[in-house]
């Protein structure tokens, strides 16, 4: 098609589409974090969670996952800012989860 592009993940980029993906879930609640992960390993997708968005930048910034799955109501920072602070230094895919009610 004219005017589109492929987006291609960084593990798509380092390896021609073989490499296995890798998320980051960046999960405070236990149970949420636990489903995520193992439905993502059902589908053998490699998942890594941390508990709070400091220690997701952290692990961002030094090893990039292909994507991040990110909850909004952290205990250390709100979501929202980690989603900026990722978009500000890359264009990593950012899938947003959270129990916020919508108003």
């Amino acid at each position: 098609m004219t005017g589109t592009r492929a987006f291609l993940s960084p593990a798509q980029s380092r390896a021609g589409h073989n490499e296995h993906m890798r998320v980051l879930v960046i999960e405070d609640d236990d149970a949420v974090a636990d489903g995520i992960v193992d439905g993502l390993a059902d589908r053998s997708i490699t998942a890594t969670r941390v508990a709070d968005g400091a220690s997701g930048l952290a692990a961002i910034a030094s090893d990039p996952p292909d994507l991040v799955v990110l909850d909004l109501g952290l205990p250390d920072m709100d979501g929202t800012e980690v989603c900026r602070r990722i978009r500000a230094t890359s264009r990593i895919p950012v899938i947003i989860v959270s129990a916020r009610e919508c108003s």
